[in-house]
């Protein structure tokens, strides 16, 4: 958890005040960071994503949203619901995928790996519910799971 933060003059193209996952390698993280009292100085763009599934920004007071509440902020991706998320706000991300922050919703890190058939091996997987499907690249030497893939997935939604 990261409280009472002030970032300033992160103002540059292409630069953010805040990274999806600051020491991962291309896409793993899927992690989850809390946030609360964050202030920005003249630091517009506000987070940056470069994948969909990279991590879950939990804004705990609404000082990264500028709204009132409690919201995750994720990687704009098929599977979040439209009733609850803003979707592909330019302003959170300028990294290769936008932001998306959602209320009244809850995301869970998912990881497997040893898929059989062996046919699956190096394919990129499908996640779907009933807002939409995203894809799972599969990746050699995850964090966790190596020789697998890792989504965020919606807790008390059907995921395939």
């Amino acid at each position: 958890t990261f409280r009472n933060i002030t970032f300033a003059y992160f103002d540059k193209p292409s630069c953010s005040a805040i990274a999806g996952c600051s020491h991962c390698k291309p896409r793993q993280g899927g992690w989850e960071v809390r946030w609360s009292g964050v202030e920005f100085i003249e630091s517009p763009s506000k987070l940056a994503f470069l994948w969909e599934h990279e991590t879950v920004h939990a804004d705990m007071d609404g000082s990264i949203t500028g709204e009132n509440g409690t919201f995750n902020i994720v990687p704009s991706m098929g599977t979040l619901p439209t009733e609850s998320c803003i979707m592909d706000v330019t302003w959170l991300s300028v990294g290769a995928n936008n932001g998306s922050y959602c209320w009244n919703t809850e995301f869970r890190r998912m990881a497997w790996n040893d898929a059989k058939p062996e046919s699956l091996l190096y394919v990129n997987a499908l996640v779907s519910n009933d807002y939409g499907t995203s894809v799972v690249p599969f990746k050699h030497k995850r964090i966790t799971h190596p020789d697998g893939w890792m989504a965020l997935v919606l807790v008390n939604e059907v995921n395939t």
